[in-house]
């Protein structure tokens, strides 16, 4: 499932998935790249983005983080993305479906932007050795698909998200 952080006021939504014991492989705007952090000493820690390596300073306090990072300092939020969505899609996420069991998504069919049909396919996912296809509960546009192929989720993960209905 997409991470949630917000920089500057802003929502970035990324994936992170495990690369090996230090690094990760960090998805994001359709770009995936190699980064690992390493502790050096008290707040001090090495950044490895890419080829590129960086000295950062690093300070949490529960959920949100201060870096300073060449020379600028940044203040990063992070939001679990489970309550960030339940917030921002409002009365009882009519708009959004959920993973029925935990599983791994084989394949995104929706994209964002697509009109969908009731009963499209939207993404499919496995669980138990068994694929499934989630399907759309009616018909509208995708607003979000809250995760891509390969991604592993737990039961209650938000998926897909569709635009809310416009009353007239």
């Amino acid at each position: 499932m997409a991470e949630i952080f917000k920089i500057d006021d802003v929502d970035h939504s990324l994936w992170l998935t495990a690369r090996s014991t230090d690094g990760f492989r960090l998805h994001w705007n359709g770009s995936q790249i190699d980064i690992e952090l390493l502790s050096l000493q008290g707040f001090r820690h090495q950044l490895r983005i890419g080829a590129e390596t960086h000295e950062a300073v690093i300070a949490a306090f529960g959920d949100r983080l201060h870096i300073h990072l060449d020379g600028e300092i940044y203040e990063v939020d992070y939001a679990d993305p489970v309550s960030h969505y339940a917030r921002t899609l409002g009365e009882e996420n009519a708009d959004c479906v959920r993973a029925p069991m935990p599983g791994t998504v084989v394949s995104c069919v929706a994209r964002a932007g697509d009109a969908v049909v009731r009963g499209d396919a939207l993404i499919v996912i496995e669980s138990m050795k068994l694929e499934t296809s989630i399907k759309a509960w009616r018909s509208g546009t995708v607003e979000t698909v809250h995760v891509e192929a390969g991604c592993a989720f737990e039961r209650d993960a938000l998926l897909v998200t569709l635009a809310p209905v416009r009353k007239a």
